[in-house]
């Protein structure tokens, strides 16, 4: 039960980013069904329109689901290039925190050197 509990908040999460790809799914379906009433009823003009209203939303649906998938990968790619950013300010400032390191110890033996008065040590 918890997994289709999981799978329902995914698919309510997916609609909330992208509502308008359920909207043409519906909308496809809809056309579908009305065309089928229609070819039923012999009504071959209306049958028609409802072929016509079904293809629009069909392209409308796949247009849509094509611009959100490029939408996300260009949220993927921002913030892969945000993570790399990230790693490579950290690496300077381990870098800088490195060369700090090195001047103190540099000092810290200068500092022992004058302490003790040995001049051959370095």
């Amino acid at each position: 039960m918890e997994s289709q509990e999981s799978t329902w908040s995914r698919y309510l999460q997916k609609f909330k980013q992208q509502p308008l790809i359920p909207i043409g799914v519906i909308a496809t379906c809809v056309a579908f069904a009305g065309a089928t009433r229609q070819m039923r009823s012999g009504n071959r003009n209306s049958f028609n329109r409802w072929l016509r209203f079904r293809v629009v939303a069909q392209g409308f649906t796949v247009a849509v689901a094509v611009l959100g998938g490029w939408q996300v990968a260009q949220e993927r790619k921002a913030a892969r290039h945000s993570g790399l950013e990230e790693a490579q300010a950290k690496q300077e400032e381990e870098e800088t925190e490195r060369k700090r390191f090195d001047a103190r110890m540099q000092e810290a033996v200068e500092a022992h050197r004058l302490e003790t008065g040995d001049s051959n040590s370095k």
